[in-house]
């Protein structure tokens, strides 16, 4: 290899040395520029952890679409103090040009006489209206009212420009100028101070306007509508009725603090949430605990999907009867896994409640029952004889998995389920202990099963059979007068001491 060879090997070198390091240097460039426009924006100022982590906290898409959208807001706000420059600069113009006008002439002041002039009251130009520096000055409540010309006025561009129009503040004043009363383009309302600033109850009542804004990107855009907490001013205002929207209902922070039950009754639009996701998103439904508030609203009335319902944690915690008796949804669960992935129906334990539940009245699987521990403990005799359930079971299998039917000890209680009258099957019987432990004359008379009994196996093995000793129980008993064969009579003591 020649020296010159090494020259050129040393230069190849070189050139990709220096080449390395300037990727490297562009590379720390971009990266450097990525960690200044993150901290630039506040919305990623919780995302600075470290310069290693918070690149995998916030991508370099996440950074740029971050700065996008904060860009974009700060010409918005920019262009509000603008305008809002350009309205001072021209009140102040205004203001001198009306000191110099003042000098000159006199400008009609009073109500009656502006009142007068018909001129007034044909004035439809914005150009013209923005010339005559007395309409600036106008504040008296009469005054306006009985100018027809204020009644007309419709352009957004002649509402911007007439600063009197960004002060009204009284109730009476807004009520009685009718163009207020057709608002209706977002940019116009967005545009005009005075309606951001709007809390009396009375003054939002009675305009109309406010009865038909639905577009969600007005309703986010105007402040006043985040503050409402009057339950009076909310109940009044016809368009919070038609909220259906879910993207507008999470973004609104009013709706998120809700807890008077009067405010939510009287507000539809709660009647017709259906959609799952809304609902879980509005931290106010996990808190509604009063009974009224609940029963008073019908869309609580119509929840049937089973992730809706246990998602909603304050399914989770109904207990009191009153609640539950007046909420129909409860009327109409059927699915096996609702039922016993809701565990309030697990803790069901009154008659009342019990017997005012027509679902109650409807169980049928096996599964269900068996898997409900409530169902386990029912032991009152009127809770027994007033659910129709009980009184279609036929199934061995699901008789004998039901612990409670095993403590059935009180007459009137086996009396009156006419189950257990339609028992017939021996299985059945012998599994069933209180068959067992029936003593009472009064009470094997009025059980029409036990007239039936003709096999020997079934008596053979129901030992209440083997301890019958009164004449007038066994009197009455018709199935004593229809044995025959020997081999049953034989193995049955008390036939051995019946004594006529």
């Amino acid at each position: 290899m020649s020296d010159n060879d090494d020259i050129e090997v040393d230069s190849d070198a070189d050139k990709r040395a220096h080449h390395n390091a300037l990727e490297r240097k562009r590379r720390d460039h971009i990266k450097d520029s990525f960690h200044s426009l993150r901290d630039s924006v506040p919305a990623l100022q919780g995302e600075k952890v470290g310069r290693e982590q918070s690149i995998k906290q916030a991508s370099r898409a996440q950074i740029l679409d971050k700065a996008t959208d904060y860009i974009q807001y700060m010409r918005r706000k920019n262009h509000t103090h603008q305008q809002d420059i350009d309205d001072l600069k021209r009140q102040n113009a205004l203001l001198e040009q009306q000191g110099e006008y003042d000098g000159e002439s006199t400008v009609p002041s009073t109500c009656s006489m502006m009142e007068n002039l018909p001129y007034l009251r044909t004035i439809s130009s914005c150009s013209m209206m923005e010339n005559l520096p007395y309409l600036r000055t106008i504040s008296s409540c009469s005054m306006m009212e009985n100018l027809p010309y204020l009644r007309t006025i419709s352009p957004c561009s002649m509402m911007e420009n007439l600063p009197y129009l960004r002060t009204i503040s009284s109730c009476s004043m807004m009520e009685n100028l009718p163009y207020l009363r057709t608002i209706s383009s977002c940019s116009m309302m967005e545009n005009l101070p005075y309606l951001r600033t709007i809390s009396p109850c009375s003054m939002m009542e009675n305009l109309p306007y406010l009865r038909t804004i639905s577009p969600c990107s007005m309703m986010e855009n105007l402040p006043y509508l985040r503050t409402i907490s009057s339950c009076s001013m909310m109940e009044n205002l016809p368009y919070l009725r038609t909220i259906s929207s879910c993207s507008m209902m999470e973004n609104l922070p009013y709706l998120r603090t809700i807890s008077s039950c009067s405010m939510m009754e009287n507000l539809p639009y709660l009647r017709t949430i259906s959609s799952c996701s809304m609902m879980e998103n509005l931290p106010y439904l996990r808190t509604i605990s009063p009974c009224s508030m609940m029963e008073n609203l019908p869309y609580l009335r119509t929840i049937s999907p089973c992730s809706m319902m246990e998602n909603l944690p304050y399914l989770r915690t109904i207990s009191s009867c009153s609640m539950m008796e007046n909420l129909p949804y409860l009327r109409t669960i059927s699915s096996c896994s609702m039922m016993e992935n809701l565990p309030y129906l697990r803790t069901i334990s009154s008659c009342s409640m019990m017997e005012n539940l027509p679902y109650l009245r409807t169980i049928s699987p096996c599964s269900m029952m068996e898997n409900l521990p409530y169902l386990r403990t029912i032991s009152p005799c009127s809770m027994m004889e007033n659910l129709p359930y009980l009184r279609t079971i036929s199934s061995c299998s699901m008789m004998e998995n039901l612990p409670y039917l095993r403590t059935i000890s009180s007459c009137s209680m086996m009396e009156n389920p006419p189950y257990l009258r339609t028992i017939s099957p021996c299985s059945m019987m012998e599994n069933l202990p209180y068959l067992r432990t029936i003593s009472s004359c009064s009470m094997m008379e009025n059980l029409p099963y036990l007239r039936t009994i003709s096999s020997c196996s079934m008596m053979e093995n129901l030992p209440y059979l083997r301890t019958i000793s009164s004449c007038s129980m066994m009197e009455n008993l018709l199935y004593l007068w229809t044995i025959s064969p020997c081999s049953m009579m034989e193995n049955l003591p008390h036939l051995r001491t019946i004594y006529l």
